[in-house]
């Protein structure tokens, strides 16, 4: 069997996004696609606080500014917001209990200019740690990181479904990408890739940027993304657009802590491989939006 030089896709680091961070942790990056609008958290204030900004071209953005609204509660470290539609999102804020807060999981309204109107999932709600929300781009299935059902307070991915009447189901844990260590940040693109970080799938750094398609009810072995990940913590991946993508690093030569980097899609050649009986396995990013 003859395989042509066909062309495959890897990202690569354009900058870092200066005019975004600053000398605090900067990260969880969103676009809404239906105003224009990037989100991004900050800890410049003490407090993660949400912050947006437009794009001035391809690759700059426009001095961020305080979001206003509801979506910014002081002292609160809401954050990691992910927009479905036009007027449904949902992001991380503490709840709290008898005995202590603990970050679970809201859903938020688009009305008057502004997001508003937070209130708890109450399938999702638990007192264990449930933060970093994904909804696919059909609004089928919600994946999210929690250490719900873990004996060593390791952080798993879960997923849930949503039901008939536009609730989610109780969530089960995604054993095949979960690891011995913690699994954060999920990004699902189009409706079967997800992207995520991990410290446990034994890659070169702390935190690695993964991906996993799905195929049928079943997600295939992680692979990691080798042209983003160092030695430091890579966190937070996101595709905005057919060509670019924003993550998260703390790697050396950064304004602060955590930055915000710019990578793009890039198309390089496979090499020939010729073979007289060959098994495959394919795996597919989906940049669908």
């Amino acid at each position: 069997m003859l395989f042509s030089n066909e062309k495959q896709t890897r990202w690569q680091v354009i900058r870092n996004c200066e005019e975004l961070n600053s000398t605090a942790d900067d990260f969880a990056p969103t676009f809404d696609k239906y105003r224009n609008i990037l989100y991004f958290n900050s800890d410049i204030s003490g407090y993660s606080m949400f912050y947006q900004t437009r794009f001035n071209d391809s690759t700059t953005f426009e001095t961020p500014k305080l979001t206003k609204g509801d979506l910014n509660q002081p002292y609160n470290n809401q954050c990691c917001i992910s927009i479905f539609s036009e007027n449904e999102a949902y992001y991380q804020n503490y709840r709290r209990t008898k005995s202590y807060p603990v970050i679970n999981i809201y859903k938020l309204s688009y009305s008057k200019n502004s997001w508003s109107n937070p209130y708890i999932i109450d399938s999702l709600k638990s007192d264990n740690y449930s933060a970093f929300p994904a909804v696919s781009a059909d609004g089928k299935y919600l994946v999210f990181s929690s250490t719900r059902n873990s004996d060593n307070n390791d952080i798993d991915l879960f997923i849930a479904y949503r039901l008939n009447d536009g609730s989610w189901s109780i969530p089960i844990a995604i054993d095949e990408l979960n690891s011995p260590g913690n699994e954060i940040t999920p990004f699902i693109a189009g409706n079967d890739t997800l992207y995520f970080s991990s410290d446990g799938q034994e890659g070169p750094g702390r935190y690695d940027i993964y991906y996993s398609v799905r195929n049928g009810s079943q997600w295939q072995r992680p692979l990691p993304l080798s042209s983003l990940n160092t030695e430091f913590d890579e966190t937070d991946f996101k595709i905005i657009d057919a060509e670019n993508a924003l993550f998260c690093s703390d790697r050396v030569g950064g304004k602060g802590k955590s930055d915000i980097y710019l990578a793009k899609i890039e198309q390089i050649d496979k090499p020939k491989i010729e073979s007289e009986d060959l098994e495959i396995s394919i795996q597919a990013q989906t940049l669908t939006f």
